[in-house]
């Protein structure tokens, strides 16, 4: 044969290719971003669990910030009162106006969750939302991950406590450190004595939602991840 010539791509046949390259790149995109998602979700709801664990934690064995500081203590029997840190050094921060520790408040807001450390007068002889203050100077702020949001607008707050004030009240000091019992109580001040649906807090982080449910001991809290699933949180 003489003189025949390469024959080339057409027109067509290249945007064939490129529109069939388009959509395998897309797709494969949009996989790699659903995986990714889904991880991120796990993982704040994750870290939620851990903050909550470890206040359990801090409780639990008397641990709390500023160990170093007296509070100073002007709660009355009613609750009518403040706390606050006083700058005395000293190991017992509980000994000044009769101000006892009894334990810390997790607030669960829709783009963070606060972490307060209580202190009531030990003269009363039980413990309750109304007669207890968090000592001011001692807020912490936890973030959540990876943009995930709580669901609903009203604040979830939980109360974690030592389960045996009553036997502290009169004591000239703090607690003292090493494991004692706690118990968990809602925003209304109810006990926790269950995981249920009134116990769990939802959150939200793009399709994703997720959840951590709440009880009785630092054994029950557990966390759930699922994707569009309505049936135990708002989509």
């Amino acid at each position: 044969m003489i003189g025949q010539k390469n024959r080339g791509y057409t027109i067509v046949e290249v945007m064939i290719f490129l529109t069939v390259s388009s959509v395998l790149f897309i797709s494969v995109a949009v996989l790699i971003s659903g995986q990714l998602g889904k991880h991120q979700a796990r993982d704040a709801v994750n870290q939620v669990e851990s903050v909550v664990r470890g206040v359990f934690s801090d409780v639990g064995n008397g641990y709390f910030p500023e160990v170093g500081q007296k509070v100073s203590c002007t709660i009355d029997i009613n609750g009518v009162g403040t706390a606050q840190l006083n700058g005395i050094s000293g190991s017992n921060r509980g000994t000044v106006t009769n101000c006892i520790i009894v334990g810390k408040k997790i607030t669960f807001k829709p783009s963070n969750i606060e972490i307060e450390t209580l202190a009531a007068n030990s003269g009363i002889l039980s413990v309750s939302s109304t007669n207890i203050q968090p000592i001011i100077g001692l807020k912490e702020t936890k973030g959540y991950k990876w943009g995930m949001t709580r669901s609903g607008t009203n604040d979830k707050t939980y109360y974690v406590l030592f389960s045996n004030y009553s036997s502290q009240t009169g004591a000239s000091g703090e607690f003292l450190s090493g494991y004692q019992n706690i118990t968990t109580k809602d925003g209304a001040f109810l006990a926790v004595s269950q995981a249920n649906s009134n116990n769990l807090v939802c959150f939200k982080n793009g399709s994703n939602t997720s959840s951590i449910t709440i009880a009785d001991n630092t054994q029950k809290i557990s966390s759930n991840y699922v994707q569009q699933d309505t049936s135990k949180c708002p989509a």
